[in-house]
């Protein structure tokens, strides 16, 4: 038998990183094991923001009306087998193993014919596609890794589709302009299923319906007229909504939280028109339930320190919405934050630091662990360029560093918010609780 760390480094070979769009050879790949994906049944989200947190809603909400329910999750936020979840579990180490063993098999039997090496996001599909099928799930919900219409995902036939927020990442790929991210992400619609959207902008909502009406889909928008939100309780922990007659509380306290939400019980309720048995109180369970680390997550009271996964324009904005309701629920309304940030060189992150500018009382900023990483000296050079006399930058040699650095700023005076990138913010998170 492998190791763990055998089976870790095969699935994240770097040789197999690189982005490969296209379906062909993760189809290779799953019927070398048998098409694991047909015994199962889905519900496929994909969006640019808020997927985490509609799937972890929506599985959620699946637990508590008993159904066994795994959940692929992209990225994963510490390790890689916290992207395969059943019924909230992790798999286990000698189920990764054994998946892996099985997914190395497959993947030589692809290789001598020779066919298209799998990437190694391909790999990890596969492998939480095929422990799903070992575990019996009755559900799975299945977040899109990037994009919709070529990502690894789009090989399952789900009942159900959501798509959350649409914005702009990872541009190279998915193209210029919301219409044609749009068209990406509507990819995930197969014939006749269901289809739940957050309500897009004119042009990407455009392109959502036109999607559903050739491929014969009812499509629902959240209802966000019918949305009623609070300030959170910053004691308590948790912030109470009501949507469509029916009150919920959630214990994740970012601005965006009780719309992601929403846009989760509408497909709870498109699951019900599938002949699911999800009841309301189900529903308010799950809901209350749910937890997603780093969305706007406060860890520490005393300095205040929250981590968010904001790692993009449109999140930098909601982060900052939520610190500003934050703000006032406390009653501190001009209350500034020292912020932490790491970025990935490929994201828009001037624009992220003009958002977090109007709230900042300082800037430290840090390369993240990622060959991907822009480094801290650029993201600095960043700040300063848009940053006021009385907004101080600093740089750090890690994460750790950069959070003590803010924490010990942050003791006289506002609090910690660090962001930038999911890929880091564990590493971040673990930083924060031990500081």
């Amino acid at each position: 038998m492998m190791e763990l760390s055998s089976a870790l480094a095969f699935l994240t070979d770097p040789a197999r990183q690189a982005t490969k769009p296209g379906l062909d050879r993760v189809r290779a790949l799953l019927q070398a094991l048998e098409n694991p994906q047909e015994q199962l049944r889905f519900v496929h989200v994909a969006g640019t923001n808020g997927k985490g947190s509609t799937s972890a809603y929506l599985a959620s909400m699946c637990r508590a009306a008993g159904m066994k329910t795994g959940v692929f999750a992209s990225p994963p936020f510490e390790t890689l087998q916290d992207s395969m979840t059943v019924d909230g579990q992790p798999i286990g180490k000698d189920e990764f193993i054994a998946c892996v063993e099985r997914i190395r098999a497959a993947v030589a039997l692809v290789e001598s014919r020779e066919q298209d090496a799998p990437s190694a996001f391909e790999m990890q599909c596969a492998a939480a596609l095929l422990f799903f099928a070992q575990q019996d799930c009755d559900l799975c919900v299945v977040e899109a890794g990037m994009g919709g219409a070529m990502d690894a995902t789009n090989v399952i036939v789900p009942d159900v589709c959501v798509i959350t927020r649409i914005g702009f990442d990872h541009t190279e790929f998915l193209g210029d302009t919301l219409g044609e991210i749009a068209a990406e992400k509507a990819g995930i619609v197969k014939q006749g299923a269901q289809v739940v959207s957050w309500p897009q902008t004119r042009e990407a909502m455009t392109v959502i319906e036109d999607v559903c009406e050739e491929r014969e889909c009812p499509l629902t928008k959240a209802d966000f007229p019918r949305l009623t939100r609070w300030l959170p309780d910053m004691d308590a922990l948790a912030r109470k909504f009501s949507y469509k007659g029916q009150s919920y509380a959630t214990r994740m306290l970012g601005s965006c939280q009780a719309e992601n939400a929403s846009v989760a019980i509408e497909a709870a309720f498109a699951l019900r028109r599938r002949g699911w048995s999800i009841s309301d109180r189900a529903m308010r369970e799950g809901i209350a339930a749910a937890q997603v680390p780093a969305r706007f997550e406060v860890l520490r009271r005393d300095p205040l320190a929250i981590v968010d996964g904001a790692h993009n324009p449109q999140g930098a904005l909601a982060m900052i919405e939520s610190f500003v309701e934050m703000a006032r629920a406390l009653g501190t309304p001009d209350m500034r934050a020292h912020f932490i940030m790491g970025v990935l060189a490929d994201k828009d992150y001037e624009a992220m630091i003009e958002a977090a500018l109007p709230h900042a009382a300082s800037f430290t900023v840090y390369t993240p662990a990622s060959t991907r990483a822009l480094a801290a000296e650029r993201l600095a050079q960043a700040c300063e360029r848009q940053a006021p006399p009385h907004v101080a930058v600093r740089t750090a040699s890690d994460a750790e560093t950069a959070v003590a650095q803010a924490m010990d700023a942050a003791r006289s005076d506002g609090c910690v918010v660090a962001f930038g990138s999911l890929y880091s913010a564990a590493w971040v998170r673990r930083a924060i609780l031990s500081a």
